[in-house]
């Protein structure tokens, strides 16, 4: 049997979009029996007394200092991999030059490398290693075709690179799935109206929220702007743009939301847009989507890969084709009701269950001879 370890570090903590990555993959790892693996959920030591959403017998949980991640991976897990023998570890991002064990690399992406100006030095110094610690590793894995190329373009590294699509989580889903009376209490909680447009993500340059704020002044629908979503850095004109553009009464800012709050968010929203200038998947499409919104996004990077045939596609630079597409779906309702069947439809190729045995179909086709 191979003894494979799971990087899951940030199952309870961590970076928005790496926490649901890792949540879900767990959740699902833990539900698959496999008789050629025993999984090793390594996990914050800090976390001891927390329990994964699914416990399983087969799968068994570790604990490792985590004050920083990229420390953790290259000086800590090795110790781990090394105690419970393990044969193969799956990294989050950086992997470690110690150890014999096999060494994954799930790199999500390389826009720090393709493009900087939206990292700041702090950043862009602490993910200056992971070119060369990428080295050490047996092979890649990224999340969308579109982010493999870039690999390719950037020549990053001469390993190879396996797609492992993200899913969304089952909280997810239609307002119909929902009790009235849940709806309601959220919508009096954030104190949000019948029809709204709906941004969920950071809120920063690279998410090209300022043009969104610029388009929807040109929106002439009774609706409002609801940005969910915590601010970053470079974020400090969307107050005054906000002001400038007299949008004060119609846009509400909720701050970061997750799990079941954010699910309903999503469910009485009335279209989601989502104009980000460079993503390696694109989580929060996929999310309204499986939430049965009609969506408008990006035309560029990976989200026509992510959205298919099922989002109204727009130029990020442009803010008037942003809220002639909005308009479009709020002002005709058989044009409304055809992408939100596709936004339906589309949210089903997508799935963790999927993501998971693809995982494992590449740990059998790589490892199951380990042993």
């Amino acid at each position: 049997m191979v003894k494979i370890g799971i990087d899951a570090k940030w199952y309870f903590d961590g970076p928005a979009s790496g926490k649901m990555v890792i949540r879900n993959l767990v959740n699902e790892i833990c539900k698959v029996n496999n008789n050629e693996f025993r999984f090793y959920i390594i996990l914050d030591k800090k976390c001891k007394d927390l329990k994964l959403d699914y416990e399983n017998s087969s799968v068994e949980k570790v604990y490792v200092w985590n004050g920083n991640n990229l420390l953790s991976n290259v000086f800590c897990v090795p110790f781990i991999a090394k105690k419970y023998d393990l044969d193969v570890v799956l990294y989050q991002t950086s992997v470690s030059f110690f150890g014999k064990h096999k060494k994954i690399a799930y790199i999500h992406d390389l826009i720090y490398i393709s493009h900087p100006q939206y990292y700041t030095l702090i950043e862009r110094i602490y993910l200056k290693p992971l070119k060369l610690l990428t080295r050490f590793s047996d092979f890649i894995i990224t999340v969308s075709d579109f982010e493999k190329s870039r690999f390719r373009e950037l020549n990053f590294s001469d390993k190879d690179v396996e797609v492992l699509h993200h899913g969304f989580d089952p909280r997810f889903k239609d307002k119909t799935e929902f009790s009235k009376e849940s709806l309601i209490d959220v919508k009096d909680k954030f104190k949000l109206p019948d029809n709204f447009v709906l941004y969920v993500g950071r809120i920063n340059s690279r998410k090209n929220v300022p043009t969104l704020i610029k388009a929807f002044s040109k929106v002439n629908q009774p609706v409002k702007l609801v940005l969910v979503g915590n601010k970053e850095w470079k974020t400090d004109n969307i107050d005054s743009l906000i002001s400038e553009l007299k949008l004060s009464d119609r846009i509400i800012q909720t701050g970061p939301l997750f799990g079941e709050e954010l699910a309903k968010v999503y469910a009485i929203s009335t279209v989601f847009c989502f104009p980000s200038f460079e993503e390696s998947f694109g989580l929060p499409p996929l999310e309204a989507m499986a939430s049965g919104i009609p969506v408008v996004v990006s035309n560029s990077s990976s989200l026509p890969e992510v959205c298919g045939n099922a989002a109204i596609y727009v130029n990020a630079n442009e803010p008037s084709e942003i809220a002639k597409a909005v308009t479009k779906l709020l002002s005709d309702n058989e044009f409304y009701d055809k992408y939100k069947q596709l936004s339906s439809e589309r949210a089903k190729s997508f799935s963790w269950k999927n993501t998971t045995q693809n995982l494992i179909d590449i740990l059998e086709t790589r490892y199951v001879k380990l042993k």
